[in-house]
């Protein structure tokens, strides 16, 4: 009949395609399983991440190197300020400097810094500051109270406004020290010795006159001494 060896042909064609479809799910299947299964032998850290890792750490220590020597610059740039400041703030003898222009007292305004701890030290300067004539407009403590020496700090760029303080008072220690943000021109800070310059000095008197006085002096004069 003629359709038998149709049918034949039409399973074998069945078979083989029954066949093809199973070998191909198998490679499939064993293509899945050789993904998923971890590779022998291959290295945890690849050189890629090798190279990444060390970028990293050469970064970190260029980052720190940077830090490192900002922060020695500033120290070295403070230091500098702070050796400039201490020569520039070396005593200035009181008379000096007299070519100055003359300073009214009453236009220099003036801090008080008690420095010596003392009671009572700090009212009786600005007393005796305010009977010179300057204008003494705070009177406070000072940062510590270790301070030996009285000094007048000089806040203007005119070095006859300390002047004129420390001469006043007959202070032998005078530094400048420009600072707009001061708020006055002079800041005296009290030291131990303080008193000294609050007292003002007292003019010499002359000896008692007496009979033996002038018999002396009639001596002297005749030269009979």
């Amino acid at each position: 009949m003629p359709s038998r060896p149709y049918s034949r042909n039409r399973r074998e064609h069945l078979k083989n395609l029954r066949k093809s479809r199973k070998g191909q799910a198998v490679e499939t299947n064993r293509r899945t399983l050789s993904a998923a299964a971890p590779r022998r032998g291959k290295p945890l850290v690849t050189l890629k991440g090798l190279l990444t890792s060390l970028a990293l750490v050469a970064a970190l220590a260029v980052l720190v190197l940077f830090m490192t020597s900002a922060w020695l610059q500033y120290r070295e740039s403070a230091l500098a300020q702070k050796a400039s400041q201490e020569q520039a703030a070396q005593a200035v003898v009181p008379g000096q400097n007299l070519a100055l222009p003359p300073v009214d007292p009453a236009t220099v305004e003036v801090r008080v810094l008690n420095g010596c701890g003392e009671p009572g030290a700090g009212r009786d300067m600005t007393t005796r500051l305010r009977d010179l004539r300057f204008d003494v407009v705070s009177a406070a403590n000072a940062d510590n109270f270790d301070y030996e020496n009285t000094l007048v700090v000089n806040h203007t760029e005119r070095p006859e406004v300390g002047l004129a303080v420390a001469n006043s008072l007959g202070c032998t220690h005078l530094t400048s020290q420009p600072d707009e943000m001061a708020l006055v021109d002079v800041t005296v800070i009290l030291g131990r010795d303080w008193s000294s310059y609050v007292t003002p000095p007292q003019p010499e008197t002359p000896p008692p006159v007496t009979i033996k006085s002038i018999v002396a002096r009639a001596r002297s004069i005749i030269g009979l001494q």
